[in-house]
């Protein structure tokens, strides 16, 4: 291959485009699966929410339902009933049948428009209660005093009848003859009274408001229907008419009020409950603390800014959750898809990859191989042809001459037998077509029967090949293939005969020596050895050029590279020594039988 930088060029390209591709839509990937996790985060959370919010507004409903459907004679301030009627002094006070402050309301109020403030909780006046308690203790009555004039001052009566609905809840007429004394008329739905949102959308939320509703209807009916003691929730009223109005939750600064307006004769005033909101959210926090851990229940003034999904539908607050969604994880069978696809993207580059150094690495090597062979054929058939011509021509009349030409002649046919061989063996074995030979035979018949070969190769070289085979290892049996066992050992010994001829020391060593359950047959010379320390590099099929062979001694470097694979084909494998001072060993490491 001339331009191999053109392959590796353009695989590159299309690996970079692959990668580039493959990112994109992991990337998309990854962010669908990142948002979907998101959502579906986002709708449990929300579940959790209108769980919570469920479970506050079932806990909040009594006590709004409670406050709301309460009749306005209920505000009154007990007083005394002599100073009411002007009656003889010492009478017995009225008392409104408002119970006692709950834990959740600070205080029950009524103001009038002109800022008079009263409570059904701090009596005006002398009196004495009809109740058998002998009433609160003194240090109450000083609070709820206090909480009176403090409310007085925090909130104006003008802007508390500005903020609150006309929307009429219940009228009671004593001017028509047709409706006896006491008797009250719905002027509309008692589901209007309960806070709304208008225009707000959201069916959970009106169903959390209907269930208000359906408590507040209760409620009604049970304090504004006569009792089984006579009581009458008109009982001891001298007014014509009096209207009320729907009940709103109002924020006024931190506080929090329950409030309505009463028309009376043509009067308006406003009666409601000052809520204690801290211990109200503190318990709504404590119902849905295994929800939302993290919440906080924050005022809403203006409503129609707020997101009905988060609020109360009793009370004009928002349920802040306190957690960030957060989704960093990617999901098991988005990790596995992308995880699969890069495993398969890379096997494919790296295979692709792996692929083209093969070709080009085998483009190389034939290039190699035909530059080497070429150059190893060239130089014995040159000799072929002017050894031949001459002696052809009658130009070699000297008898010595003539055999010294035919000996020629036979060794350049030797060396290339050996070369085809040599090639035709290592095609085989790349193509798995070895035939194998197997033969049981000892250490010792082995060694006899490559002797003469290997030292005939030796001497052609002027040297001489030494075999020493102990007593002990002569007998081990084998059970090889004598032919690739030959020619491994030939290729040793003919480069230690090309490499190591110009060695002071002429000899080629042959020794036998046995190792646990192989024996070791080795061959060393006193050449210049491998010098490089990278044997590896050495048993590279082809990897001598022309020029290295001009340099160093005749060959296409095949010869290792062959004894290698032969090696792994009997079983065994060829050890190439680096560790010696001079020369060269290779060793060849075959199995034996067992016992």
């Amino acid at each position: 291959m001339t331009r191999p930088w053109q392959v590796w060029l353009s695989f590159a390209i299309s690996a970079a485009v692959a990668v580039a591709a493959t990112g994109w839509l992991t990337v998309q990937s990854i962010r669908a699966d990142l948002q979907r996790s998101s959502a579906q985060a986002m709708a449990e959370l929300e579940q959790r929410i209108n769980l919570a919010l469920w479970r506050m507004d079932t806990k909040l409903a009594p006590l709004i339902a409670e406050e709301v459907a309460r009749p306005h004679r209920f505000y009154r301030s007990p007083v005394s009933q002599g100073a009411e009627s002007n009656q003889a002094a010492g009478q017995q006070a009225l008392v409104s049948p408002l119970p006692d402050l709950t834990s959740s309301v600070l205080l029950n109020f009524t103001c009038s428009a002109d800022g008079q403030w009263t409570s059904p909780q701090v009596p005006e006046g002398p009196f004495e209660l009809s109740a058998p308690n002998s009433g609160p203790a003194e240090q109450t009555l000083d609070l709820r005093r206090n909480r009176l004039t403090e409310l007085a001052d925090k909130v104006s009566v003008a802007d508390l009848l500005g903020q609150l609905s006309d929307q009429e809840l219940l009228v009671l007429d004593r001017s028509s003859q047709a409706l006896p004394p006491g008797n009250y008329y719905a002027a509309n739905d008692l589901q209007q009274g309960v806070q709304s949102l208008p225009g707000k959308p959201g069916k959970d939320f009106q169903e959390r408001g209907k269930r208000y509703q359906d408590v507040a209807q209760q409620e009604f009916r049970k304090q504004r229907f006569p009792t089984q003691d006579g009581y009458s929730p008109g009982a001891g009223l001298q007014t014509r008419s009096i209207t009320e109005s729907v009940s709103q939750p109002i924020w006024v600064g931190e506080n929090l009020l329950l409030a309505r307006k009463i028309v009376q004769d043509d009067q308006t005033m406003v009666q409601g409950s000052w809520l204690n909101w801290p211990l109200i959210r503190e318990s709504l926090l404590t119902e849905a603390s295994d929800l939302l851990p993290h919440a906080s229940l924050d005022p809403v003034v203006h409503q129609e800014y707020a997101d009905p999904t988060r609020m109360l539908a009793g009370l004009p607050v928002v349920i802040d959750p306190h957690e960030k969604l957060v989704v960093l994880s990617l999901s098991s069978p988005m990790r596995w898809a992308l995880g699969v696809g890069w495993g398969a993207l890379l096997v494919a580059l790296a295979a692709v990859a792996g692929l083209l150094a093969g070709v080009v690495a085998l483009s190389e090597r034939r290039a190699a191989f035909v530059s080497s062979v070429t150059h190893e054929l060239r130089s014995p058939l040159t000799t072929f042809r002017m050894y031949s011509e001459m002696l052809a021509k009658d130009m070699v009349p000297d008898a010595a001459r003539r055999r010294e030409y035919l000996e020629t002649l036979r060794r350049e046919a030797d060396r290339l037998t050996h070369l085809v061989e040599n090639v035709l063996s290592y095609a085989r074995l790349e193509r798995r077509r070895w035939p194998r030979q197997i033969e049981q035979l000892s250490t010792q018949q082995l060694v006899d029967r490559l002797q003469a070969r290997l030292a005939e190769r030796a001497s052609q070289a002027g040297m001489e090949l030494v075999v020493s085979v102990g007593d002990d290892v002569g007998c081990l049996p084998l059970s090889t293939d004598v032919g690739a066992v030959e020619q491994i050992l030939f290729n040793l010994v003919d480069n230690a005969a090309k490499y190591a001829a110009a060695a002071t020391d002429r000899r080629i060593e042959l020794q036998v020596e046995q190792a646990a359950s192989s024996v070791r047959l080795i061959i060393r010379d006193r050449g210049p050895g491998f010098g490089s320390g990278r044997p590896a590099l050495q048993t590279r099929p082809f990897s001598k050029t022309a020029e290295q062979a001009a340099v160093s001694a005749p060959g296409v470097g095949l010869g290792l590279a062959l004894c290698r694979r032969l090696a792994k084909q009997l079983s065994g494998r060829l050890e190439i020594s680096t560790s010696v001072t001079e020369g060269a060993e290779v060793t060849l490491v075959l199995p034996v039988d067992g016992p």
